[in-house]
């Protein structure tokens, strides 16, 4: 049997990550799969109710981080674990915690989604830079909440992924849903971060580093933090612009 599989979701809330969740659990799997979705803590019994109401008959648990490292309890026969992250709080925190965990379990990374809110992203110009940090690790970005937007503006959004040779996946999403969710699934590496891939791949590659600097890992540049401990790449706070 393989590692089980852990797929991260990235937007912000009411970005219609619930919903995509239960679409990819429900046409993305294999009838013997065991999903296990896990939400913020303080957002758990809300977040069950929402999926029960999208019928989702698999198990919803809570997250924490403690530590600088996210905290959970997964069911032992869960084969992929779907975790949201909080769509209020900085998304470079969580990522972090996640990275933090993932080598200390049998889980492997499957791939890492952005799901944007087109309508809430083209009236907020400064949330650029806050979804550019999410796509930097995404393997797929997703286009959702576009109602109202017409097609100029996804087709712009779109373009100036291809402008900076970004490899994800750009998907648009409908009433919730995808149009391949195994594809969306399958487990290839298509992000530019390399802080979740395999070790031999995270210590720089240079002929003139010395011996004590191979040892060092590399460090995502959104990981950066000053000596004041404000992280060097700061993002804009989600919640000012969220209802």
């Amino acid at each position: 049997m393989s590692d089980p599989l852990v797929y991260l979701l990235l937007g912000p809330a009411d970005s219609g990550r619930h919903e995509i969740t239960a679409d990819l659990v429900r046409f993305g799997l294999e009838s013997d799969d065991q999903p296990c979705v896990l939400v913020p803590g303080q957002d758990l019994e809300a977040s069950r109710e929402v999926f029960v109401g999208l019928k989702g008959t698999f198990p919803v648990e809570g997250w924490v981080i403690e530590e600088n490292r996210l905290v959970a309890s997964i069911p032992p026969e869960a084969s992929h674990v779907f975790v949201l992250t909080d769509g209020r709080a900085d998304p470079i925190d969580q990522i972090e915690a996640l990275s933090n965990w993932l080598p200390l379990t049998s889980f492997e990374l499957g791939r890492i989604l952005t799901v944007v809110n087109c309508n809430l992203l083209s009236k907020h110009a400064p949330l650029k830079r806050w979804y550019d940090a999410c796509i930097h690790f995404s393997d797929v970005v997703l286009l959702n909440r576009r109602e109202g937007l017409g097609n100029k503006w996804v087709s712009e959004f779109q373009q100036g992924l291809e402008k900076d040779s970004l490899p994800c996946h750009v998907e648009l999403v409908k009433k919730g849903k995808v149009k391949n969710p195994t594809l969306i699934l399958y487990p290839e590496p298509r992000r530019i971060s390399v802080i979740f891939d395999d070790e031999e791949h995270l210590y720089p590659d240079d002929d003139d580093t010395t011996d004590e600097e191979a040892v060092i890992p590399m460090e995502d540049p959104y990981f950066e933090r000053l000596l004041s401990g404000r992280r060097v790449k700061e993002l804009p706070d989600i919640n000012k612009f969220l209802q």
